[in-house]
């Protein structure tokens, strides 16, 4: 029965579900909607198309939008408030992205997206800014705030990522969690964004089951370092952690590009990558604290928001 047990664990993390395996599509999209989400800009366009999400704006006007984000909050380095709207300047990666993916199109729309609702359709710069009009003064300070980092804290258990330093050209995030009771699973996975120019690239995953504030202290786990994918999950055997305080997770490795240069933001992937699971295999709503900051290269001042 154990190795049965077991076999089943690696298979559904395997299948990168993790405890959401056991939960039905409604229950997983209720935790979804409580966990929240912060900006994300999708490609629109105002004609319908194959694969396209239907929405609609404030006003009621149809705009037809990838179901998947293409940018998010990390890859925004600034956003300035213009008056009547607001203007979001790209990392150097960010901007190169959309170059390629839309190729300067004056045409192109990007549907904004505040907690997964549609609040305004963007207008882009050849120079990779981001006009957004017609905004509300709350999806306007909601903008502002997923692009500093300031994620909203709601009741319960709070992820949170910290700059543990840096080693043999390795930069290493460290991940915790706070504020749960009866977790039994999790899985994480973060974001990347921001810089004036390259990337961070996951290099390495890793538990330290030593450390003295390893969540599931010395009880026989069942971990997934996914280095290619940058996944973090582990399954705890026969008990369960209740944890007030902020207990590690694991450590995520990041090595920049050749190429990269300026702050770099990382932060949990809020979202069906990143899940609790309790000892009844059910998933828990959660929040994610403020970014980490990750320094390459020479800072310029514009760079240091």
């Amino acid at each position: 029965m154990r190795t049965a047990i077991r076999a089943a664990t690696v298979a559904v993390f395997g299948m990168g579900v993790l405890a959401s395996s056991f939960v039905s599509a409604n229950d997983r999209t209720r935790v979804r909607e409580l966990k929240g989400s912060s900006l994300s800009l999708h490609v629109a366009s105002l004609e319908p198309d194959s694969g396209l999400q239907r929405m609609a704006l404030p006003d009621g006007t149809a705009l037809y939008v990838t179901p998947r984000p293409n940018w998010n909050a990390v890859d925004v380095l600034s956003a300035n408030d213009q008056g009547t709207g607001l203007n979001l300047r790209l990392s150097g990666d960010a901007t190169n992205r959309m170059i390629s993916l839309l190729g300067g199109s004056a045409s192109a729309r990007l549907a904004v997206l505040v907690d997964g609702g549609l609040v305004s359709a963007a207008t882009i710069g050849r120079d990779g800014m981001i006009q957004i009009d017609g905004l509300s003064i709350e999806s306007a300070d909601r903008i502002v705030r997923a692009v500093r980092g300031e994620q909203p804290i709601v009741a319960g258990p709070v992820f949170s990522v910290v700059n543990a330093g840096e080693s043999n050209g390795l930069h290493h995030i460290d991940v915790f969690v706070q504020g749960v009771t009866d977790l039994r699973s999790y899985q994480v996975m973060l974001l990347t964004g921001g810089g004036e120019s390259g990337r961070l690239e996951v290099a390495d995953v890793n538990i330290r089951q030593d450390r003295p504030d390893y969540v599931f202290g010395s009880s026989e786990i069942i971990p997934v370092e996914g280095r290619t994918n940058g996944r973090l999950a582990a399954v705890v055997w026969n008990n369960s952690a209740d944890v007030v305080n902020p207990s590690y997770l694991g450590t995520i490795s990041f090595r920049p590009s050749a190429d990269a240069q300026g702050v770099f933001r990382v932060a949990i992937n809020v979202g069906p990558q990143t899940i609790l699971g309790d000892t009844n295999n059910q998933e828990m709503s959660y929040s994610a604290g403020p970014d980490a900051r990750i320094m390459v290269g020479t800072i310029t001042k514009g760079d240091r928001k």
